[in-house]
Parts: C-alpha cells; structure tokens; sequence
C-alpha cells in the first residue's frame, strides 16, 4: 500500500472527509487502476452526500472488480438516495436472494417502500428484525411504516428506541452528562428537556412540555437559537426555565429528548392532538407588522416553497417558486414570501409582475417571522418549519406534500391530528397539479372572506 493510500485512508478515519475525497484523487492520477481508492472515495463523497459522485465512484470500482461486495452495496443504497428505487430494487432481490441478510433485507425493505408498496416493505423490514432484533436501520424504518400509518403507540416506541437509525440523519447527538428520563416518576426531580432535530421537529414537539412538566419538580427546556420567545409562551400548570442552545446548560437530574416524549408519556392518536395554538408571537411585533402590510382590502397570503437544502429528501420537499406562478395573478390576493434567503432563479421569478413581495427577507429572527405571520390571513408552504410554525401558532396553513411525505402527515388525508388549522395537498408526482388545485381553493378562500 502506497504512503498516498494509507494517507488518503487515515483522512477517511478520522472523518475528514473533504481531505479525504481530495487525497484518493491524487492516488486515482497516479494509479487510475486501483479498486480501494475508487470504493473509499465513494464512502468518503457519500458522507458529504455528494450522491451522484458517491454512484459513480462505487460504479468504477465495480467495473474494475465486479465481485466487489461492498460496492455493489454501496452501489443499490446510492441509487435508494438519488430517488431510483426501480433501478436499485432488482439487484437488491437478487443479493437477497444471494445472501438474506439483515443489511440486504433492509435495503429491499426501503426499495419497496419507495416504490409504495408499504406491506412487502415491512415484511422485509421485519424478516430482518427476526434475523437482528437490534438492527436498528431496520427497526428505525419499521417504526417509521407505523407511524405513517397512524399506529402512534408502536411506532413512537420504535421511533424512541431506534433513533436516530438513518444515515446521515442530520439530529444533535450530545452527551447530556446526566441519566436519561425513561417515564419513571418525576415526583421531587428535576429535568431537561432538550431539542435534537429539526425546527419543525421542536416545535411540534412543544406540545408534549406541558406534560412532563406537571410531573416534575423543575423543568427546564432547551431549544434552538431564536426559538426562546417563543417557547416561553407555551402554557404549563408550572413555570418552566427556557434557555437556547449554546447557554451553559444547568444541572438537572434527568433529561429527555423532545423526540422521545411522546413514546415516553405513552402518547396516542387523542394526546397528540391539540385543541388550540400553544406558541405566541410578541404583541408588538404582529401589530408593527399588520401596520406594514396596510391593505385591509386584500387578503394577505404567505409563501414558501423551499426548506432546507441540506435536508436527505429536500429534492422530495421544495420546489421552484416558478411552479408557484399560476398564484400570482388570483384577484383579491397579495402574495408575501416568507423565504429569508431566495437564490438562483427563484430570485428573478421574484421580479415579475404578481411575484410575492420579498417581505421574508427582512424579518428579525423567529419571533419577527412569527409576528408576520400572525399579521398573515393565510400561509402556503412546502413542508419546512414555517408549516410547524404557522400550525403551533393556530394559523391557517395550506401544506403542499411531495411524493414522500414526512411520517407525521400519514398516507392519505387533507387533515392532521397535529395541527387542526392546517389542510395537506397531496402531490402524486405532479407539483403542477396541485398548484393548479391550490389556485381553485385560494380563489374560493379569497371570495369567501377567508
């Protein structure tokens, strides 16, 4: 093994994967030929989900050595990542077929399921389970089948005890240097409660506070940056300590993830739901932002259509304000987007006549964007925290879903038990019909007085 490998290898050790994909290039110049740099540099550009890359650099290492077992591998969950179920599901049944492992059973498990056949996906998902009850791709992906399919007990146990059981899951993985909470009594204890994945993720689960909070002595909860205010307005029979990440965290006895309270209060299809808002923008900022928005004529209508790109199925999520033009001419309407940073062509889309205002984009943190909305008749929104927002706010929101949607909006249905003043419109492959639905609906909500 040449020094250029054993560095390039070293790099992807200590997952310094940039360097790393950089050094097996320099190998790959020198010896075009040699299969471990090909495969390692895939591993390496898989971590940056440099998908595409990732496909390609698995695809020449086989093509230099066929029987290389762990491309090939890498190979069919590429092609699951990029959105090809089709192309990965035959040579997924045939290394099934091959070897029935908990790692192959899986993967077909999640070509099934991509391709919308929930009922073999989770009979793969629990051949595997059978063969490694603690696998916990497969335990994690089952949980997430249950949970589409409104089964809350099992699959919020599942979802607890798995997590986080996916690759690349982008959640807080910290050492809370204390014991974890696991439902016992709170009586005389205290707790932190602290957010590990998403916004929207803590924002939804805000809900839940309340009730840990009544058991416990002391409560103090965790969010993210900018979400403090807001989180403060959140009703509980005690007071609670909010802090943001990054503030030295204070001592407690236990603590618990926001993600794994609803396994932990035993929550089911009535204690998910709420009756009403439990997050409130500051007074002040709905009142200096129903001032600027002025025309009380016209009904005002947030947008969005992006999240965040670094999510694993963005490409699923967001789309191209273009897709969004049939909105922009519906009489009685003025349009206001709620993206704080546009790019590309979304930003000359921006420009023409109808587009919405660009009002996002000078919104003051998060309690300011909850004020605009506040000041909003209506938002629109693709699935990213602004819909969790919007919903945790008791605003009306319309929720445009793409072919994949997210565990908590289930299979099927224009309403959620999660939030009572949001409607889901459901993508079937075709973004363009259902903005062309969502122009029907907006039409009527315009002429009905909301």
């Amino acid at each position: 093994m040449s020094a250029e490998l054993q560095r390039a290898l070293a790099l992807l050790t200590a997952k310094d994967h940039g360097s790393a994909v950089a050094a097996f290039d320099a190998v790959i110049r020198t010896a075009p030929g040699l299969v471990d740099a090909h495969y390692n540099r895939g591993v390496a550009l898989r971590e940056l989900r440099r998908n595409v890359e990732a496909l390609q650099a698995f695809e020449t290492a086989l093509a230099l050595m066929p029987a290389h077992e762990a491309a090939a591998q890498n190979r069919l969950a590429m092609l699951l990542e990029l959105g090809r179920p089709e192309a990965a599901r035959a040579g997924l049944v045939a290394e099934v077929a091959r070897a029935a492992t908990p790692d192959a059973l899986t993967n077909l498990g999640l070509a099934e399921q991509a391709l919308g056949h929930p009922d073999e996906a989770r009979a793969k998902f629990e051949s595997a389970l059978a063969l490694d009850p603690a696998h916990r791709l497969a335990s994690w992906n089952l949980a997430l089948l249950d949970l589409r399919e409104g089964r809350w007990k099992e699959g919020f146990e599942r979802y607890d005890a798995a997590w986080p059981g996916t690759f690349g899951r982008n959640v807080s993985r910290r050492e809370m240097g204390r014991p974890a909470w696991r439902g016992e009594s709170l009586e005389g204890r205290s707790i932190l409660l602290h957010g590990d994945e998403g916004l929207g993720d803590t924002l939804q689960g805000l809900r839940f506070v309340a009730a840990v909070a009544r058991q416990a002595a002391r409560t103090v909860l965790e969010v993210q940056r900018g979400l403090g205010p807001l989180a403060r307005t959140l009703a509980t029979d005690k007071p609670i300590e909010v802090i943001e990440m990054g503030d030295t965290l204070p001592a407690t006895d236990v603590h618990a993830p926001l993600h794994a309270l609803p396994a932990r209060l035993g929550a089911d299809a009535t204690s998910i739901a709420v009756a009403s808002a439990y997050v409130t923008p500051p007074a002040e900022r709905v009142l200096e932002w129903r001032s600027r928005l002025q025309d009380d004529r016209l009904k005002h209508v947030g947008l969005a259509w992006r999240g965040n790109p670094t999510h694993p199925d963005d490409r699923y999520r967001s789309m191209a304000l273009a897709r969004l033009r049939p909105l922009f001419d519906v009489e009685g309407s003025r349009l206001v987007s709620l993206q704080l940073n546009p790019t590309g062509d979304d930003v000359a889309v921006l420009a023409e006549r109808g587009a919405p205002d660009r009002v996002g984009e000078t919104t003051d943190g998060l309690a300011d964007t909850a004020g605009l909305i506040a000041a909003l008749d209506l938002v629109i929104t693709v699935d990213t925290s602004l819909a969790h927002l919007a919903g945790a706010m008791g605003r009306p929101v319309w929720i445009l879903l793409g072919t994949r949607p997210d565990w908590r909006w289930l299979r099927s249905g224009e309403r959620t038990a999660w939030y009572p003043t949001a409607r889901l419109f459901r993508s079937e492959g075709d973004w363009d019909a259902v903005v062309s639905g969502v122009r029907g609906e907006l039409r009527g909500f315009v002429a009905g007085g909301g």
